[in-house]
């Protein structure tokens, strides 16, 4: 993808310290092999999504957003009759990512569908034994129209804990660092801006009319129709640029994870950029169903260190 790696693009699922970067929604950051778990019991994504927060920005605050920077209404600015959305009520994605065998967590995507809004929350959580010394408990919300594919608002809110272990006396105490931001974007598709808190000072920055975020962004791509040999790119802003992120469609395989076994079309994001994460030379990999859901099943990406990854674990849609 066209990201800059060192601006941390994915900051819901990469870490203000260690700076790894996540794709469309799914890289872990930090991986131990399962057999150093010993007798700990293994936490399942269900058990570890009720530790995320439930803070969001209200509808009042957001009101007062729209008024602040003179936002018009971008209810039906568009409308894409030809796109089928994936579900029509809910939807429920869950990953567990990690490097090689080797897992460090779960991200969890839930999506429905309201009075022509779509909403989405996305979340990041590592695993028992990767939380004993790094506690991920982030979580990202957006909201975008369901005929015209293009966000209104974004909010993300990072909770984050490092752990040591210091010595007081003769005893072994377990200390923890809690790192904890929230931010926000409103856009204003008809003014080609979006208006950010991404300093002390709110920011406004220019984007191309219906760019996304990173979570819009995964649900416009499910609704394309892919074709072995296409080529596509898809506006996206993050941390104050707008990018085109272009695509190119490789082929059809059929992959199996614990979700199940799919038959799927495979899809290369392009990488560009230096940092301590991706680089262009690195490359990533995506695997959607090839049916009408396009529903993300494997996410692949190659870094200096190895390869990262997520399975998609388990869905549900209504």
């Amino acid at each position: 993808m066209r990201f800059h790696v060192k601006d941390n693009v994915f900051n819901l699922f990469s870490s203000h310290k260690y700076k790894y970067l996540f794709f469309v929604v799914f890289l872990v950051l930090f991986c131990i092999p399962s057999s150093i778990l010993g007798k700990s019991k293994k936490m399942k994504w269900d058990r570890a999504e009720k530790e995320v927060g439930t803070n969001v920005y209200s509808q009042k605050f957001k009101d007062s957003l729209k008024t602040a920077f003179a936002v018009a209404d971008q209810e039906k600015l568009r409308e894409l009759p030809e796109r089928e959305f994936p579900f029509n009520k809910k939807e429920k994605l869950v990953y567990d990512g990690g490097w090689g065998f080797l897992r460090a967590g779960f991200c969890i995507l839930d999506g429905k569908v309201v009075k022509g809004k779509v909403h989405v929350e996305g979340k990041a959580v590592t695993n028992n034994f990767v939380s004993t010394f790094f506690k991920v408990r982030d979580h990202a919300r957006t909201t975008f129209d369901l005929l015209g594919l293009y966000p209104y608002f974004f909010e993300q809110h990072i909770s984050e804990t490092t752990y040591k272990t210091k010595m007081k006396g003769n005893k072994a105490v377990r200390v923890g660092k809690e790192y904890k931001r929230d931010n926000w974007a409103i856009y204003d598709h008809t003014a080609g801006k979006v208006h950010t808190d991404r300093k002390k000072d709110s920011l406004t920055y220019p984007i191309k009319p219906y760019s996304n975020n990173y979570l819009s962004l995964f649900y416009y791509l499910r609704t394309l129709k892919f074709t072995p040999g296409d080529t596509f790119s898809i506006d996206c802003f993050v941390h104050g640029k707008d990018y085109p992120i272009f695509f190119k469609v490789l082929g059809r395989e059929q992959i199996k994870v614990k979700a199940g076994t799919f038959d799927c079309i495979k899809v290369e994001p392009k990488l560009v950029g230096e940092g301590s994460g991706f680089t262009k030379r690195d490359k990533m990999y995506l695997w959607f169903t090839d049916d009408k859901y396009h529903m993300m099943v494997k996410g692949k990406a190659k870094i200096s260190l190895g390869w990262l990854s997520v399975n998609l674990l388990h869905y549900k849609r209504k």
